[in-house]
């Protein structure tokens, strides 16, 4: 019952939009915990975002997010001389 009201629900939001854009839909949003350890401990260290990006083998446009996130969880700070 409750799945059958889920998909309802989903059907509802996604299917009956006319052509629905999603950004970022070739991104990979996601990160193991051990990664965004050594993302946090780069970042204080004064890594560029490129070079993570690169440590990584990740767009940097998905370090970039994963910095949002952070920084919206108060878990990184702004450095002087920001993200480069």
């Amino acid at each position: 019952m409750r799945e059958a009201k889920t998909i309802t629900e989903l059907e509802k939001t996604y299917l009956t939009r006319p052509k629905t854009y999603i950004c970022l839909e070739d991104l990979d949003f996601a990160w193991s915990e051990q990664e965004v350890h050594e993302f946090d401990e780069m970042w204080k260290d004064g890594c560029s975002l490129e070079f993570i990006a690169k440590r990584f083998d990740r767009d940097i446009d998905e370090v970039a997010l994963l910095l949002i996130d952070r920084a919206r969880k108060r878990k990184c700070k702004p450095r002087k001389h920001g993200i480069f």
